[in-house]
């Protein structure tokens, strides 16, 4: 569960940072 949690915030933290820099969140995510 624990885990889950922590991707989670992840992925949210990916996807903010993606925005500010006009990039696709699920791109960041592969790389």
């Amino acid at each position: 569960m624990g885990k889950r949690r922590f991707l989670q915030s992840r992925l949210s933290l990916l996807a903010s940072k993606s925005l500010k820099e006009g990039t696709n969140p699920m791109k960041t995510m592969f790389t």
